[in-house]
């Protein structure tokens, strides 16, 4: 009777395991069919790009155009990243800063010794993204209200921010240099603010572009305005180097406009924070007789003090899966950039961006994994020597699907007319509502890679990748917006 049941309880288990996903034959073939008219597309006859269609029950490829293809992801590089970050640090994983001290607190609420604060990467630090009533100077205030009331009145010594938890340099080498001084070229410090970033304000008559303000106010920071008057669209960039106070911004802005945002990233961001802090005490009555500076240019100097630190208070994030759905929904470099070096800081006690692709690949070769196509340089795509195949691809998706995981990282991805960077993607069309994917563009890249729910209710996995392609980014979106219709008919 054991030996029956046990034979039954084993074939129950097979039959869930290979059960074959239920597709349209007929949707099958028209997807197949447009695959077919695309690689004769004049557009995309000079262009390298690949596409592939899986069955996640199975591994079954169903279709696939050049599926082994290695190329050029962008900002789908963020699938590998956050199912990565989900996995090894937990959907539920906290980054904790710490504010501590050196030296004593007398009876005179004088600190005789050295405030820090202590940054372990969270990339939500004083962001209004999460909360939009929490901005950073109210975030500062509630700091500088929590010192107080530890019974300091007065330090007799510096504000340092120890950024010193990940790697001093925080771009990527492989970066574009027209990339590193906009927002989104911010990298990942040891402690993040604000998102790294600082906005400056535009207006502009018939002829002219002048710099309003620029907000937050960086101190030391010249900006050199060489923006003219011209077109419909933001077409200005700002310039410059980590740690390098000097920026100037090029291109155009639109006539007759007030308010104009244009976004830049912050020269150093732990020092800003150290400055803030600083301010925000002052504001409140404690003064601060030292500088406000950083944990490496204090090292740098050879003044560092190894006194033992003392714990004030500690602030928490949100949960991983919070940021890993605003990274997926709103393509956030930051957020993905400081996931990879947190892996790498848990996994190899390294907080660099190089131990963090070393972790990052280990992982999914001890899951299995064998991704022959796929190089990874950073943990946005905003680096183009990143690559994988479209197959690749498939195969961490499909992995994913096998994991607890599952259930918090789905939910991330942008839906197709919906929700994210898919919001007006295939609406109003059958890939509304069952597309769910991350997205990924750069000059002359355009990527999709995630979930396509079938007609039957099932989920597939797939992944498509356009590089070189010689039209416009409306018209390669166009084509690749009836390659989803097409899958939602399978």
């Amino acid at each position: 009777m054991k030996k029956i049941i046990s034979f039954f309880f084993i074939l129950v288990l097979s039959c869930g395991v290979f059960a074959q996903t239920k597709i349209d034959s007929i949707g099958l073939n028209k997807l197949k069919g447009g695959l077919k008219a695309m690689s004769v597309d004049a557009d995309l006859v000079h262009a390298n790009w690949g596409f592939c269609l899986m069955d996640p029950t199975t591994g079954k490829v169903l279709a696939e155009y050049g599926s082994e293809k290695s190329l050029t992801p962008a900002s789908s590089q963020k699938v590998i990243t956050t199912i990565a970050a989900m996995n090894i640090l937990g959907a539920d994983y906290t980054y904790k800063t710490y504010v501590e001290y050196t030296g004593t607190i007398g009876k005179d609420s004088v600190l005789t010794g050295d405030l820090y604060i202590r940054g372990t990467g969270d990339p939500t630090l004083g962001s209004m993204r999460i909360d939009s009533l929490v901005t950073y100077d109210s975030l500062l205030e509630v700091w500088a209200l929590k010192i107080k009331e530890k019974g300091i009145a007065t330090i007799n010594g510096k504000i340092i921010a120890d950024a010193s938890y990940f790697e001093d340099y925080t771009t990527v080498g492989s970066w574009n240099w027209d990339d590193i001084g906009q927002y989104y070229g911010a990298g990942a410090s040891g402690l993040n603010f604000a998102e790294n970033k600082y906005t400056v304000y535009f207006s502009s008559n018939a002829s002219r572009a002048k710099i309003d303000s620029i907000r937050p106010e960086i101190d030391g920071m010249t900006v050199w305005n060489d923006v003219r008057v011209g077109g419909t669209g933001d077409e200005a960039y700002i310039y410059g180097a980590p740690d390098n106070y000097y920026r100037y911004v090029t291109g155009t802005i639109p006539a007759n406009r007030k308010a104009y945002e244009v976004d830049g990233s912050m020269p150093d961001p732990p020092l800003f924070l150290a400055l803030a802090l600083k301010s925000a005490l002052d504001t409140i009555g404690i003064h601060v007789t030292g500088q406000a500076t950083t944990q490496y240019a204090v090292v740098r100097a050879g003044l560092a003090d190894k006194s033992e630190r003392k714990a004030l208070f500690t602030h928490s994030s949100v949960p991983l899966k919070q940021m890993i759905f605003e990274t997926n929904q709103h393509s956030i470099n930051l957020y993905a950039e400081t996931f990879l070096k947190t892996i790498g800081k848990k996994q190899k006690n390294d907080g660099s961006r190089e131990a963090g692709v070393n972790a990052e690949n280990a992982f999914y070769s001890t899951a299995g994994l064998k991704l022959d196509a796929m190089h990874i340089e950073d943990g946005s795509g905003l680096s183009r020597l990143n690559y994988f195949s479209p197959k690749d691809m498939c195969s961490i998706l499909r992995f994913e699907m096998q994991q607890n995981s599952f259930t918090d990282f789905l939910p991330t991805l942008p839906v197709a007319g919906q929700s994210g960077t898919l919001k007006t993607m295939g609406d109003n069309t059958a890939a509304e509502g069952r597309i769910f994917a991350k997205s990924g563009s750069m000059y002359k890249v355009r990527s999709y890679s995630g979930y396509v729910q079938t007609k039957s209710g099932q989920k597939l996995v797939f992944c498509v990748m356009v590089n070189n392609y010689t039209c416009g980014s409306a018209e390669i979106r166009a084509k690749l917006e009836k390659l989803m219709v097409l899958m939602a008919g399978v």
